[in-house]
């Protein structure tokens, strides 16, 4: 999918870029130099490096929905998401206009809000997670139907994880970028309810024998759908705010990577990152890769910082890993990128600062932070690089 860069963004800025050098030492993947990016391709053209972000849970709490511009959050990171080829994203709320919006419980937003995600840089949603439901058979009809509109527009360029009826089966979506073929599907092992609304989500229940079926699943899928890269979105069923991957969990992705022909297996639910790695499967050249918990993009869940510890269980929703991966035929890179949830308390009620926004959480960036925020955000940066030591 063609990039459209969102009004008012020039080209990548050096700042980024100094971002993305300093990410790349931290890799444990092999790196490549894959800044530069063909904005036509040609159908006769051989596939060139395929770069895909991925990136955490979209919420939106009070706090987030009812700011003025929803744009603002994205303002840090646009360019960003803007300069590669597909950014993925987990939208975890329904969009249902005709309904109030909502925070938890049961989330709800209207339109303009899944638009500032587009502009932001997002191209493929995942719509299968816990909260899909929450505004019952209203809030599926009509979130199928939002998105669906920005993907006939040409604004996105694929979504899963909802069905258009109880008894239709699992269906991936075929994703043709730059000469690749991406075989994608999203799936959840968590409802918060069990209603007819729910019926028409993308459903694994947490059992061994459902996981072992739905892996028959994925083979068939692969081995009906030739394809160049097979993503999987997988949204857990397990304790949040955890920071280290279940034992349980990491088997069972491994066993999807090196039994079902999958790529990529991108996770999310706890809120909060949890480690990554990269596999080798047999007979294939190119690594795997897993993300067993992406965390929050952004979210109203540390909307007042605890400065008194930094590192209580629920100040790890506001920061985050995304990940920027290029694959060739042969070979697949991985860069991880912190972001940060950032509001400036001391800032104008309504103004920009205030509201919370995604931020490149660098040591610049903790320069430009009050002093008295200088001290949290240092002990912040620091536990979250302990995920790439």
């Amino acid at each position: 999918m063609k990039k459209t860069k969102f009004w008012g963004i020039g080209k990548y800025s050096a700042f980024l870029l100094f971002i993305l050098l300093l990410a790349i030492s931290f890799s444990s993947c092999t790196l490549r130099k894959y800044t530069e990016k063909t904005e036509e391709f040609e159908p006769e053209e051989k596939k060139k490096t395929l770069v895909c972000t991925f990136i955490g849970d979209i919420m939106a709490h009070n706090v987030n929905y009812q700011m003025d511009d929803y744009n603002i959050i994205y303002d840090d990171v646009r360019t960003f998401l803007l300069n590669d080829d597909l950014t993925f994203a987990n939208f975890e709320i329904p969009v249902a206009d005709s309904l109030p919006m909502a925070t938890y419980p049961k989330f709800n937003v209207h339109t303009p809000y899944l638009l500032a995600a587009v502009n932001g840089g997002c191209d493929v949603f995942s719509l299968s997670n816990n909260h899909s439901a929450d505004q019952g058979l209203t809030g599926i009809k009509e979130t199928a139907a939002a998105v669906s509109k920005i993907y006939g527009e040409g604004k996105i360029a694929g979504f899963s994880g909802l069905k258009a009826g109880p008894e239709e089966d699992l269906k991936p979506v075929m994703i043709n970028e730059s000469g690749w073929r991406i075989l994608f599907i999203a799936v959840t092992q968590i409802l918060n309810i069990h209603d007819n609304a729910s019926k028409l989500v993308y459903y694994i229940p947490p059992t061994k024998e459902k996981q072992a079926e739905f892996k028959k699943t994925l083979i068939k899928m692969r081995e009906e759908n030739p394809c160049d890269l097979f993503v999987v979105s997988i949204h857990t069923n397990e304790p949040e705010y955890v920071i280290k991957a279940p034992e349980k969990k990491r088997q069972w992705f491994s066993e999807i990577i090196k039994e079902c022909g999958v790529d990529i297996v991108w996770a999310h639910h706890p809120h909060v990152s949890q480690e990554w790695e990269t596999v080798m499967v047999e007979k294939k050249e190119r690594p795997c890769f897993i993300m067993y918990s992406t965390g929050n993009f952004i979210s109203g869940q540390r909307w007042n910082i605890n400065t008194e510890n930094p590192d209580a269980m629920r100040e790890y929703t506001g920061d985050a890993y995304i990940f920027r991966i290029a694959v060739t035929d042969k070979t697949l890179t991985v860069i991880p990128v912190l972001v940060t949830n950032y509001r400036n308390p001391a800032a104008e009620r309504g103004s920009g600062e205030w509201y919370l926004t995604v931020k490149h959480f660098t040591k610049s960036f903790m320069e430009t932070v009050p002093e008295s925020l200088q001290n949290y955000y240092k002990k912040r940066f620091s536990v979250m690089q302990e995920f790439i030591k």
